[in-house]
């Protein structure tokens, strides 16, 4: 954040500070899986919608509560956060990857 202010960048960690940043970092993930699981509820009572089986994206679930509790612990620490951004990375690519198998799997299946 230092380094990002000294050469004029006015990057969302510094306009909102190290908590708050969190904050809405958690807050992007959570709803990643609260709308999965909401889409999942109403193919319950509205079929067509999705399936079912885009549940599996829930699969990735660990790698969300790593970085999430790497960003927590270390969050002052560029060094030390390092692992949290890669557990980002890891699972942005598992929940967009089994989410698409998830509906993929359910529209094959028709369900």
């Amino acid at each position: 954040m230092d380094a990002d202010n000294a050469v004029g960048k006015k990057t969302l960690v510094l306009r909102l500070g190290y908590a708050k940043s969190i904050s809405v970092y958690v807050g992007m993930v959570v709803t990643a899986y609260i709308l999965i699981i909401l889409y999942a509820f109403l193919e319950i009572f509205s079929p067509g919608i999705t399936s079912l089986t885009s549940l599996i994206a829930l699969l990735s679930l660990p790698f969300a509560a790593k970085a999430i509790k790497i960003l927590r612990v270390n969050y002052k620490d560029p060094h030390a956060i390092i692992p949290a951004n890669a557990n980002t990375i890891f699972l942005h690519l598992s929940f967009g990857v089994l989410a698409i198998l998830g509906f993929a799997i359910g529209a094959a299946l028709g369900l």
